[in-house]
């Protein structure tokens, strides 16, 4: 089971990151003004499956949720 922190920076960004690997975030999401969200991914980080699983499922319960 993997333990992903989603941190919010501000009222429309989070923070992403898996406490257990590295201190430094694997990603930061966004949502944008039409309520998609976009996420970026640290350059020097390869998600692994359940990474991008947890990613996903954040930002359609955010993208339901505007």
């Amino acid at each position: 089971m993997l333990y992903t922190r989603f941190s919010p920076i501000s009222r429309n960004t989070w923070e992403v990151s898996t406490p257990a690997k590295s201190p430094k975030p694997i990603a930061t999401i966004t949502r944008r003004r039409n309520g998609q969200c976009a996420a970026a991914i640290t350059a020097d980080h390869a998600l692994n499956r359940e990474e991008l699983s947890s990613l996903s499922v954040f930002m359609q319960e955010h993208e339901r949720a505007s």
